[in-house]
């Protein structure tokens, strides 16, 4: 089960959920300190997938406004034992996406994420899910409550 972690909390889980991140962040554009930012700003949502005492998955999410649409980015993801969190993580990710009007959701990554996932397409490294084509957000938002 995948759960969110709420901005009062960034800092407990910090040091539990960055030595998981850091592979996903090292190389990209961006340094761990600037995620921690974003996180605590409330600009990105930090997910955790696992037990208190044993965290299996990360995910830092935003969502993001393009002209015409609004999509959840998942724009960090990393973990272990895959098999047993993916589809439930990303089952409560795109509820959540849903919930707050998303068209869909978007993963900005390697481009193995297009091989692994289902129902996703590689657009580059940009792998992206409509949620219900040519159904509007209000009707998706209504869905989800």
């Amino acid at each position: 089960m995948i759960r969110q972690i709420h901005q009062p909390l960034i800092n407990e889980y910090w040091p539990r959920v960055l030595p998981l991140l850091q592979p996903a962040i090292d190389g990209r554009r961006v340094k761990s300190a600037e995620v921690r930012q974003w996180l605590l700003r409330g600009d990105f949502q930090l997910w955790v997938c696992g037990s208190v005492t044993e965290i299996k998955a990360v995910a830092v999410t935003a969502i993001t406004i393009y002209p015409g649409s609004k999509w959840l980015t998942i724009v960090h993801c990393a973990g272990t034992d895959m098999p047993q969190w993916l589809d439930d993580g990303l089952d409560s990710l795109e509820r959540f996406g849903i919930g707050a009007g998303c068209d869909g959701v978007e993963i900005i990554g390697r481009e193995e994420w297009g091989r692994v996932l289902e129902g996703f397409e590689t657009a580059g490294t940009l792998i992206q899910k409509r949620f219900m084509p040519n159904v509007s957000r209000e009707t998706l938002a209504g869905a989800a409550q």
